[in-house]
């Protein structure tokens, strides 16, 4: 089953993944055509995941989007 969890800021989002997955015991993999059209593969990263949430391309640093706005929600999928 596919769940998605919406966050009101990229600080919370970080501190939830940060905590929650004590169930996990493998990393999770990066999958779809987002992660594709970021060169996203293979485990996901904490630090990769952190630059998402803060609207960065994981890889060069650079913004996602032309401006970052207050309110935004951080989206993660995962089974």
């Amino acid at each position: 089953m596919i769940r998605t969890h919406w966050m009101t800021s990229a600080a919370a989002a970080k501190a939830y993944y940060r905590t929650s997955d004590y169930f996990a015991t493998t990393p999770g993999q990066w999958f779809g055509k987002g992660a594709e059209l970021l060169g996203l593969s293979g485990p996901a990263r904490p630090e990769d995941f952190d630059r998402l949430a803060d609207n960065l391309h994981p890889q060069t640093g650079e913004s996602l989007t032309t401006y970052t706005r207050d309110g935004r929600r951080v989206v993660s999928v995962h089974s």
